[in-house]
């Protein structure tokens, strides 16, 4: 563009020049040359996870930080917590009631290790119909599960069959008479979860994966928390799904050299100096120096790899 002056620039201020596809980094004009310069701290991206009680903001060099937003509510789709945040880490108080999740009718007693869930009884009250029951573990069943004997179609002492499922190690016929869902069929006993017995069971979010104990779980599997997700993105529910990393998601995934930036995001959201690269490819200048974007000076360096 002409500079009023009757020469031929690049640009006369900072709005001239192209927008860096980085909310860390902001267009500059100096000397009639687009640059760019970091934004200040603190300054919040764009693309935000919803509910995991943090804030991706910049830094002041270029790059990302994270910082507490306790107005980023988790939700955990149940009635028998208060979700909340406290100093940017998720909180799911334990709360009493009647609920309607996960197949029970009201929530476990606050000081029971079931706090905050969703189950059939708390007390033989809980329990209604004939033949009599009574509760064991939050499960209405009949008399004959708590008598402290084997007896009727029971597997163990007052579990399997028709009585509440058995822990892990006590005798099993089928899988629905283990609290893990998998009985051993050699051994007849009921097998610890395992990641790889394909049955959701422990801490597994999804099948065989999720938890912090097996490994992360792919889109659409149903997740906790965004570490259970290979995207490291959880989307809110119910159900909660892992989500398809994009360069949008204010997370580092899905092959970009730096977070939301990169070659796999096309040429509108390439990284710009300063920002770590793994090729020039990944530069909106066109030159990657020593795994950081960095200015294109001069023409032998353009789109070449130092």
């Amino acid at each position: 563009m002409c500079d009023g002056s009757g020469a031929c620039v690049a640009c006369r201020d900072a709005a001239d020049c192209p927008a860096t596809g980085n909310d860390c980094f902001a267009p500059t004009c100096i000397n009639n040359q687009c640059g760019t310069q970091p934004v200040d701290a603190s300054t919040p991206i764009r693309a935000q996870a919803t509910g995991d009680c943090l804030l991706v903001v910049c830094d002041g060099s270029g790059g990302t930080t994270t910082v507490p937003d306790d107005t980023d509510v988790p939700v955990d789709t149940t009635l028998c917590t208060a979700d909340s945040c406290a100093s940017g880490n998720p909180v799911h108080t334990p709360l009493s009631g009647a609920c309607s999740d996960n197949g029970g009718v009201v929530c476990a007693d606050t000081t029971s290790p079931s706090a905050g869930t969703c189950v059939a009884c708390n007390s033989n009250a809980d329990c209604a119909g004939s033949p009599p029951r009574v509760c064991v573990s939050h499960l209405c069943v009949v008399v004959d599960c708590a008598n402290f004997q084997q007896d009727g179609d029971e597997t163990d002492e007052d579990c399997g069959g028709s009585c509440p499922p058995c822990v892990d190690g006590s005798a099993c016929l089928v899988a629905a008479d283990c609290v893990s869902q998998v009985c051993n069929g050699a051994l007849l006993t009921c097998s610890a979860p395992d990641c790889g017995d394909n049955v959701q069971n422990g801490l597994e979010s999804a099948i065989d994966c999720g938890g912090g104990t097996c490994p992360t779980c792919n889109d659409g599997d149903t997740c906790a928390q965004a570490a259970d997700c290979t995207s490291g993105v959880c989307g809110n529910g119910p159900p909660s799904l892992c989500l398809t990393a994009t360069c949008l998601d204010g997370v580092l995934n899905g092959g970009e050299s730096a977070l939301d930036c990169g070659a796999v995001c096309g040429t509108t959201l390439l990284c710009a100096n300063g920002q770590t690269c793994n090729g020039a490819a990944d530069c909106d200048s066109g030159f990657c120096s020593s795994g950081l974007c960095a200015p294109c000076v001069l023409d032998s360096d353009c789109a070449t790899d130092e």
